[in-house]
């Protein structure tokens, strides 16, 4: 009885594939994890033996650190170059930081190159489509936003063009794929989101009961007590104002008694002395 591997199912052809590079290179980060994920596959019969081998190579090899490696390797040289030609500060962070943006894109260029390299070289090309969807859902059928590509196997060669929805998440077998849209987003979540909004914006109408009524009683007789209060504090104060005001005069008028009394003593006294003058020039 021969195994599945020697007579694998093929997909319908013209199949595409949505291979979104930071899924495929945050998913296959070993070899022994990528033997784990795709040793089922090959088992359904979705990859071939050699598919098996080209992926378990390819997948966690060095290709992912190229950006940043040439980047670095760019801003070095021109750190190296600047420092013998003892260029300013601020000329050496401006080219410094355009070395390594050149130097990053190159790095991303030859990313690119051995991916879709190795996408000609696979034997089941559709099978491996399958496989990667296959795996996508089992690790969440979410992907992040990236370099996304949408591969197709024609007249023996590739067609590849970029993915216009950002490569947020990977459409599954059928119509309906896994419940989400072009866009990634769950089209669930959305109605319920929407419902949610709908029944939000309807305003309600509070309802008053008799404790609502007791409680507004309440309120307002505590402001009219309080107004009480404040007009029986006036009150008061402008009593204790008044009763100042006459304790302040009383003191004022026994002085000004006080006064003429000591002023009339004195006249009696300067016309006792004035009339003894007077006698004595008589005599």
């Amino acid at each position: 009885m021969q195994s599945r591997a020697n007579h694998p199912t093929m997909p319908p052809p013209g199949r595409e594939l949505k291979y979104n590079l930071a899924w495929i290179e945050g998913t296959f980060k070993s070899r022994p994890n990528t033997e784990l994920l795709l040793a089922p596959e090959r088992e359904e019969g979705n990859l071939t033996t050699n598919d098996y081998e080209l992926a378990t190579r390819f997948l966690p090899g060095p290709h992912r650190y190229y950006p940043r490696g040439y980047g670095a390797i760019a801003t070095g040289a021109t750190f190296l170059y600047a420092r013998s030609r003892r260029w300013s500060t601020p000329r050496l962070v401006v080219v410094g930081a355009a070395a390594y943006t050149l130097g990053f894109s190159i790095g991303q260029a030859a990313r690119l190159r051995l991916h879709l390299r190795f996408l000609s070289r696979l034997e089941n090309f559709d099978g491996f489509s399958v496989a990667i969807d296959n795996i996508n859902v089992k690790t969440g059928g979410i992907m992040p936003r990236g370099p996304t590509l949408v591969v197709s196997r024609k007249n023996g060669g590739l067609g590849v063009r970029p993915d216009i929805t950002g490569g947020e998440a990977m459409q599954g077998p059928g119509e309906g794929g896994f419940g989400m849209d072009d866009t990634g987003n769950d089209s669930n979540a959305q109605d319920r989101v929407t419902t949610t909004t709908d029944t939000s914006s309807v305003p309600s109408k509070p309802t008053k009961t008799r404790w609502d009524e007791i409680r507004i009683a309440n309120a307002q007789s505590a402001s009219q007590s309080s107004w009480e209060l404040i007009r029986q504090k006036n009150g008061r104060a402008s009593m204790q104002n008044n009763k100042a005001a006459g304790s302040r005069k009383q003191p004022e008028e026994s002085l000004e008694n006080a006064d003429a009394e000591r002023k009339a003593e004195q006249a009696g006294f300067d016309a006792m002395l004035e009339a003894e003058r007077k006698a004595g020039q008589n005599v």
